[in-house]
């Protein structure tokens, strides 16, 4: 069965779920260094790749059912097209290391204005993420061996409880899998 996420991703989108629903940060979740993140329904990517810029020390895998999502992912540069940009997203984005925002056509490289052109502001990664990754699967059939990760995220996905099922068991004893609907301990 193919699911398709839901909704329109932005920059901070995750920042506003797990505000709503008292969840905290991902970095609460996670102790010490190389804790282990998979992100269902990731869309384009751009939360999953923030989140691996904020916690340069743990590893995070984004997972859509979507081939040309995880490609707008795996490529680093968001522009209009891909996400929905304001200037205070924008501004969010300035502030994590790792990212840069071009606000124009003139600041562009020659490269960039050929691909973009008429889509600007463009986010983009400065160089790629060494815990970061980008796979296309489906979360009823998910690509990974059982306790693979600390914490699972299906902010974007549509997740609803029946399938729990087919992640729960994706997640380490004492794990935590979040939601837009609920969390749930392994």
């Amino acid at each position: 069965m193919r699911h398709t996420s839901l909704g329109t991703t932005y920059p901070g989108r995750y920042d506003t779920i797990m505000e709503v629903n008292g969840y905290g940060k991902i970095s609460d979740y996670l102790d010490g260094e190389g804790g282990r993140v998979l992100d269902i329904g990731c869309s384009v990517g751009i939360e999953t790749a923030r989140l691996a810029a904020e916690n340069p020390g743990h590893y995070f895998i984004g997972m859509d059912i979507e081939p040309p999502r995880i490609a707008i992912a795996r490529r680093g540069i968001w522009s209009l097209k891909d996400v929905g940009i304001t200037q205070p997203r924008l501004e969010l984005m300035r502030r994590i290391p790792g990212f840069e925002v071009i606000e124009s056509e003139s600041a562009a490289s020659p490269a960039l204005w050929l691909e973009f052109e008429g889509c600007f502001p463009v986010i983009m990664l400065r160089r790629p993420l060494d815990n970061l990754g980008f796979v296309v699967g489906d979360y009823d059939e998910p690509p990974f061996a059982p306790h693979s990760f600390d914490v699972v995220t299906a902010f974007t996905c549509g997740f609803r409880g029946s399938r729990e099922a087919s992640v729960m068991p994706l997640i380490r004893p004492g794990g935590v899998l979040l939601n837009s609907l609920y969390a749930a301990r392994a």
